[in-house]
Protein backbone atom coordinates (compact mmCIF):
# COMPACT_ATOMS: atom_id res chain seq x y z
CA UNK A 1 0.00 0.00 0.00
CA UNK A 2 1.42 3.17 -0.70
CA UNK A 3 1.00 6.29 1.48
CA UNK A 4 0.55 8.79 -1.09
CA UNK A 5 -2.90 8.66 -3.42
CA UNK A 6 -2.32 10.39 -6.60
CA UNK A 7 -4.28 12.93 -7.08
CA UNK A 8 -5.57 12.81 -3.34
CA UNK A 9 -4.19 15.46 -1.06
CA UNK A 10 -6.18 14.93 1.71
CA UNK A 11 -5.93 10.84 1.70
CA UNK A 12 -1.89 11.56 1.34
CA UNK A 13 -1.25 13.89 4.06
CA UNK A 14 -4.00 11.62 6.46
CA UNK A 15 -1.77 8.96 5.40
CA UNK A 16 1.78 10.54 6.28
CA UNK A 17 0.65 12.08 9.11
CA UNK A 18 -0.88 8.27 10.78
CA UNK A 19 2.54 6.77 9.26
CA UNK A 20 4.74 9.49 11.17
CA UNK A 21 2.60 8.74 14.30
CA UNK A 22 2.78 5.41 14.39
CA UNK A 23 6.86 6.17 14.08
CA UNK A 24 6.85 8.09 17.14
CA UNK A 25 8.55 7.03 20.31
CA UNK A 26 6.23 7.17 23.22
CA UNK A 27 8.99 8.91 25.39
CA UNK A 28 9.52 12.44 25.10
CA UNK A 29 13.57 12.50 26.06
CA UNK A 30 14.20 9.39 23.45
CA UNK A 31 16.64 10.76 20.86
CA UNK A 32 14.15 10.47 18.16
CA UNK A 33 11.26 11.90 19.56
CA UNK A 34 9.68 13.90 17.31
CA UNK A 35 7.42 17.32 17.83
CA UNK A 36 6.85 17.77 13.70
CA UNK A 37 7.26 15.48 10.81
CA UNK A 38 7.88 16.13 7.30
CA UNK A 39 7.43 13.99 4.58
CA UNK A 40 8.98 14.43 0.99
CA UNK A 41 7.90 12.75 -1.90
CA UNK A 42 8.18 12.83 -5.60
CA UNK A 43 5.14 11.61 -6.70
CA UNK A 44 2.23 13.96 -7.71
CA UNK A 45 -0.04 13.93 -4.48
CA UNK A 46 -2.05 16.88 -5.33
CA UNK A 47 -3.51 18.63 -8.69
CA UNK A 48 -0.71 20.08 -10.97
CA UNK A 49 1.38 22.99 -9.30
CA UNK A 50 0.70 21.48 -5.68
CA UNK A 51 3.75 21.51 -3.75
CA UNK A 52 3.04 20.98 -0.11
CA UNK A 53 0.16 20.66 1.77
CA UNK A 54 -0.28 20.93 5.80
CA UNK A 55 -3.19 20.69 8.28
CA UNK A 56 -3.69 24.29 9.29
CA UNK A 57 -6.20 23.55 12.26
CA UNK A 58 -5.12 21.41 14.80
CA UNK A 59 -0.96 20.84 14.35
CA UNK A 60 -0.77 20.33 17.61
CA UNK A 61 -2.34 17.50 17.67
CA UNK A 62 -0.08 14.41 17.56
CA UNK A 63 -1.63 12.51 14.83
CA UNK A 64 -2.07 16.30 12.80
CA UNK A 65 1.66 17.73 13.82
CA UNK A 66 2.85 16.92 10.07
CA UNK A 67 3.47 18.26 6.69
CA UNK A 68 3.45 16.26 2.70
CA UNK A 69 6.01 17.98 0.19
CA UNK A 70 7.05 17.63 -3.16
CA UNK A 71 10.34 17.40 -3.65
CA UNK A 72 12.28 19.10 -6.72
CA UNK A 73 15.68 19.69 -5.52
CA UNK A 74 16.52 22.85 -3.14
CA UNK A 75 13.81 25.15 -3.79
CA UNK A 76 11.66 22.38 -1.98
CA UNK A 77 13.23 23.82 0.71
CA UNK A 78 11.07 26.75 1.07
CA UNK A 79 8.29 24.79 0.46
CA UNK A 80 8.53 22.68 3.84
CA UNK A 81 9.80 25.94 5.43
CA UNK A 82 6.08 27.47 4.27
CA UNK A 83 4.15 24.13 5.28
CA UNK A 84 6.30 23.91 8.88
CA UNK A 85 5.43 27.28 9.41
CA UNK A 86 1.67 26.32 9.89
CA UNK A 87 2.59 25.14 13.27
CA UNK A 88 2.91 27.73 15.85
CA UNK A 89 5.41 28.88 18.04
CA UNK A 90 3.05 27.74 21.11
CA UNK A 91 2.86 24.14 19.98
CA UNK A 92 6.36 23.00 20.24
CA UNK A 93 7.10 20.56 22.99
CA UNK A 94 10.68 22.35 23.30
CA UNK A 95 11.89 25.23 24.39
CA UNK A 96 14.35 26.74 21.29
CA UNK A 97 15.88 28.92 24.03
CA UNK A 98 16.83 26.16 26.40
CA UNK A 99 18.73 23.33 25.27
CA UNK A 100 21.43 20.86 25.94
CA UNK A 101 22.39 19.93 22.52
CA UNK A 102 25.83 19.10 22.01
CA UNK A 103 28.43 21.64 20.94
CA UNK A 104 28.98 21.53 16.98
CA UNK A 105 32.40 21.21 15.80
CA UNK A 106 34.65 23.89 14.99
CA UNK A 107 35.00 24.24 11.37
CA UNK A 108 38.78 25.16 9.39
CA UNK A 109 37.66 28.56 8.72
CA UNK A 110 36.67 29.48 12.23
CA UNK A 111 40.51 28.99 12.90
CA UNK A 112 42.41 29.86 9.99
CA UNK A 113 42.84 33.20 8.20
CA UNK A 114 42.23 33.87 4.29
CA UNK A 115 46.23 34.15 3.64
CA UNK A 116 46.42 30.51 5.74
CA UNK A 117 44.04 29.15 3.63
CA UNK A 118 45.18 30.31 0.32
CA UNK A 119 48.57 28.51 1.49
CA UNK A 120 46.24 25.32 1.88
CA UNK A 121 44.65 24.94 -1.43
CA UNK A 122 47.50 27.01 -3.69
CA UNK A 123 50.64 26.42 -1.59
CA UNK A 124 53.27 27.75 0.07
CA UNK A 125 53.71 31.89 -1.06
CA UNK A 126 50.18 32.17 -1.58
CA UNK A 127 48.13 34.96 -0.16
CA UNK A 128 45.05 36.66 -0.42
CA UNK A 129 44.86 39.95 -3.10
CA UNK A 130 43.81 43.12 -1.33
CA UNK A 131 41.37 45.29 -3.59
CA UNK A 132 44.26 48.00 -4.34
CA UNK A 133 46.14 45.12 -6.08
CA UNK A 134 43.64 43.71 -8.03
CA UNK A 135 43.13 47.36 -9.31
CA UNK A 136 46.95 48.05 -9.50
CA UNK A 137 46.95 44.62 -11.91
CA UNK A 138 43.67 45.43 -13.67
CA UNK A 139 45.01 49.06 -15.08
CA UNK A 140 48.34 47.13 -15.74
CA UNK A 141 46.82 45.04 -18.09
CA UNK A 142 44.38 47.76 -19.70
CA UNK A 143 47.57 50.68 -20.07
Amino acid sequence: MSLIEIGNPSQSLENVCRWAYLQQKPDTGHAEYHDHAIFLTRQDFGPSGMQGYAPVTGMCHPVRSCTLNHEDGFSSAFVVAHETGHVSYDCLRDDPFEHDWPSLPQLPGIHYSMNEQCRFDFGLGYMMCTAEYVCRVVSLDNA
